[in-house]
């Protein structure tokens, strides 16, 4: 039987960490630009710090309403039901 999954090469495994100091605005600020590319901070801070493309997507940033909407009406639905509405 052969594996599902092979294991990655060890030149290409992300196992080096580097952490560094931000202000609660920066970092709120570089939260909000990943998210606005539906990167992880991580995916964010790398690209950016090796001159590599995070475009935003229009797409990216409907989904993202969308999302905060429907999470929304799912709260106003649970109050409904709380409340036997």
């Amino acid at each position: 039987m052969s594996k599902l999954f092979k294991k990655m090469p060890i030149e290409k495994r992300k196992i080096s960490r580097i952490e560094i100091r931000l202000t609660a605005i920066d970092a709120a600020t570089i939260s909000a630009s990943a998210e606005a590319r539906n990167l992880t901070m991580s995916d964010f801070m790398r690209r950016a710090a090796l001159g590599r493309r995070a475009d935003v997507y229009f797409e990216t940033e409907i989904v993202v309403s969308l999302r905060e909407v429907a999470q929304s009406i799912q709260a106003i639905h649970a109050a409904f039901v709380k409340h036997g509405i």
